[in-house]
């Protein structure tokens, strides 16, 4: 029986995939599977595929239409059988030697359900160095991890960065939500609340490669607004059906403000005719859902009235998170001329939307992502935040910079540096959705 198996959803990946696959062959790990599924690439992703279909440890599933990444990786837990399951982005790779490192460690630590390896990356989050600080323990059981990322702040949103014992995923039937948005956070949630161990493994393990721009931050269709809906959901029927402990408590609430935040910035984008269909979904997702609001942290949440007027409540919470945003400007003391927004994500392309409607002129949109530099939203160009720190030396007495970062560390980092360059803290303001 294999020690590992390796699920790789592919789509539309050629260009990477083979210095993917063959990450973890050079690993000459012979206790290892690879199970490629290749789910209707148009590029050629297919190929490289079949240029493996000759060795024995590499198990190629091919799809008739597309399905999407989680039911991808929920058909490659179903065909995997390992001890292990490690997920695999088509586009990233695994270390050298790691395999050997993280078998190794399973021996040393038997009873270990969870193995969170070290990762790289050139996007956000650039690592996850933070777990692995000098003096850190690198053994938990489940509930003294939580109160580890608790008192870090530490959100593990990514689930390529654990390895996972495949009987925790079998026995508490752990499969990947199916959304365009957020499965990743929502499955890796559930995992650590149902892990009874923990071990770390401190060497590196995994590189991630950011291919879009800006990734989930940027997305704005109605599929995403969808996808949160359904992922928030699913963090209420958890935290209302399964006894956890304060601590887990705690982490879930976290999360579940986070999903709050991604949707709430979400739904000002969308007309009466795209609430209605979120409406129909939002009545879909909790049919039948036991929900006790007594669990939940923060439940001022319109979504969640007992009664059967979801469209209307949509329209109400819209509302709200719009008044809240204009209430920000309206507490300003001082008189400002000019309004700049710091984020061309999602929190800040919806603050754009509410401003311009209500009739505020926005000069320009602020973001230090590489990628999005030379583009206009609604007719409002962007500029990098370096280029602005450099403007303000000129005057910036009458400026107002909105900053939509939801981090309050991001926040505070963005906040210095508008402090250092002469902005007074009064000309700061923060949105929080």
């Amino acid at each position: 029986m294999p020690l590992f198996s390796i699920i790789i959803p592919i789509y539309n990946t050629k260009k990477y995939l083979y210095k993917c696959i063959k990450s973890v062959l050079d690993q000459k790990h012979k206790r290892t599977e690879i199970i490629l599924i290749e789910d209707c690439s148009t590029d050629g992703s297919l190929n490289v595929c079949n240029s493996f279909k000759n060795n024995p440890s590499i198990n190629i599933i091919r799809h008739n239409k597309n399905i999407g990444v989680a039911k991808s990786r929920n058909e490659g837990i179903l065909a995997s059988k390992g001890e292990y399951i490690l997920f695999l982005d088509s586009d990233d790779w695994i270390y050298q030697g790691c395999l050997r490192g993280i078998e190794k460690l399973i021996v040393k630590k038997p009873e270990t359900e969870v193995i969170i390896g070290k990762f790289n990356s050139d996007g956000f989050p650039s690592s996850n160095n933070i777990l692995f600080k000098k003096g850190n323990s690198n053994t938990f059981d489940g509930n003294k991890f939580i109160s580890f990322i608790n008192q870090l702040n530490y959100r593990p949103m990514v689930i390529w960065h654990y390895i996972v014992k495949k009987s925790l995923i079998t026995n508490k039937k752990l499969n990947f939500v199916d959304v365009k948005n957020g499965e990743d956070e929502e499955f890796g949630a559930r995992l650590l609340c149902f892990m009874k161990s923990c071990s770390l493994y401190e060497k590196n393990y995994y590189w991630h490669r950011t291919r879009k721009k800006g990734g989930l931050r940027y997305s704005m269709d109605f599929q995403s607004t969808k996808s949160f809906l359904k992922i928030l959901i699913e963090y209420y029927k958890l935290i209302s059906k399964i006894n956890l402990s304060y601590e887990k408590r705690k982490f879930i609430n976290t999360c579940i403000q986070f999903a709050i935040g991604e949707f709430s910035a979400r739904i000002v984008l969308h007309n009466k005719k795209e609430i209605n269909r979120l409406s129909l979904n939002f009545d879909k997702f909790t049919i039948n859902s036991e929900i006790s609001l007594d669990k939940i942290k923060d439940c001022n949440f319109f979504l969640l009235r007992k009664n059967k007027k979801s469209f209307t409540d949509l329209l109400l919470y819209k509302e709200k998170v719009t008044k809240n945003v204009l209430n920000k400007l309206k507490n300003i003391k001082f008189k400002f001329n000019k309004i700049y927004i710091y984020c061309a994500a999602v929190h800040g392309i919806s603050t754009l939307l509410i401003l311009k409607k209500n009739k505020f002129k926005v000069t320009s949109l602020i973001d230090d992502n590489p990628t999005l530099q030379g583009q206009s939203f609604m007719n409002v160009g962007l500029i990098s935040g370096k280029y602005f720190l450099k403007k303000t030396k000129q005057n910036s007495s009458k400026m107002l910079i909105v900053v939509c970062q939801q981090s309050i560390k991001t926040f505070n980092k963005i906040s210095n540096k508008l402090k250092l360059s002469g902005i007074n803290n009064n000309q700061i303001v923060h949105i929080m959705y």
